[in-house]
Formats: structure tokens, sequence, C-alpha cells
């Protein structure tokens, strides 16, 4: 697991950041999940999925999916694949997919409060990265296999994570600022 601050460049961070939040037309097409995690497809499996974690609490988030299932899925891909393809941190070889997260603050949350532990993928072929958007509050939380915390990273624009897709992870909501948002990119190394 390694954390890559100015993972894009300047002017790619500037794009994602007023594209996904600065939007001043509100054309971003954000679309809600009753899940934080993005496995389950319906809410009452989600939460059959809590670990039982004491500050694990599952809440809605946006989400806005821009690459699945061997295609694209929003205008915006071509020119985030690209950014992904030719980043010097990370070999990509196939993507799996791309979407980013948009968290807000949730009612009755503090600091130790994060959403459901999960992993992106249950192999060991892939990796994922978080890319973060924006300055904001809400770490991201690492997990061994026995649920314990072994990082934190905080989130900052231009600030990225990247670790193997089977390691158990979850979010923690924001609580100072309006809104936390990721771009998570799971690909084939």
């Amino acid at each position: 697991m390694k954390v890559i601050d100015n993972f894009f460049n300047k002017e790619d961070q500037d794009f994602l950041q007023e594209t996904l939040l600065v939007d001043t037309h509100n054309v971003f097409p954000w679309y809600l999940a009753h899940t934080s995690n993005y496995v389950p497809y319906n809410y009452t499996d989600s939460i059959r999925l809590n670990s039982g974690l004491p500050f694990e609490k599952d809440y809605h988030q946006f989400y806005h999916t821009f690459y699945a299932d061997k295609k694209q899925n929003s205008e915006h891909w071509p020119r985030l694949e690209k950014m992904f393809m030719f980043n010097k941190h990370i070999k990509v070889k196939k993507f799996y997919r791309v979407k980013a997260n948009l968290n807000v603050q949730i009612i009755g949350a503090n600091e130790e409060t994060h959403g459901s532990l999960h992993t992106d993928l249950t192999d060991n072929t892939h990796k994922s990265v978080l890319y973060y958007v924006n300055n904001s509050d809400g770490d991201t939380l690492l997990f061994d296999n026995n649920k314990n915390v072994v990082k934190r990273v905080k989130p900052k624009k231009g600030r990225a994570v990247v670790f193997d897709s089977n390691i158990l992870h979850a979010a923690s909501p924001p609580l100072n600022s309006r809104f936390r948002v990721v771009v998570n990119c799971i690909f084939k190394h």
C-alpha cells in the first residue's frame, strides 16, 4: 500500500475538481446509492454484510461510474482513461471499474464512524487507487484480516492511495467538509 501526493498533474487535478464539484451548470450526473458499499444490489443485503465493528455505519452516497463491465459509461471516460493509463505511478494492463464517490455529512457521525468494510475484489491480481478530488475530512481506513486499522489516509486534493484490491477498507464520512469526493480505479496490473 502506498500513499502518493500529486498523483495527477495540477491541470488534471483541477479538471477533476471542477468537473465533479464546481460544475456551475449542474450538469454532472450523480446517482444515489443506498449503501456506501458498491457490491450489494439492494440495501438489505448491504446491512447483512456489516462486519459488526462498533463504529461501522452504512450510509448513502452518490456515485458516477465512468467505466464498468468492459465498456465506457460516461462521456468523461476518455480523459480519465488517459490520466490513468499514462500515470507514472501505476501500470494499468486492464481496467475493471472506474467510478467516483461523493460522500456528504451524516447525522450522528463522529470521528470514529466509518462505512461498511469491504474489498473492491477478492482476488490478488488487481490493484485499487483511491484518488482524492478535494481537500476534506473523512479518512479512508485500511484494515488487516482481523479488522484492525493498519492505515488511515486523510483526503487531500491530488493525493491517492494505491493498494491490493483484496484489502479490507472503509470510508469515513466528512464531519466538517460539505463533500468528500474520491475516484476509485480498479485495474489489473
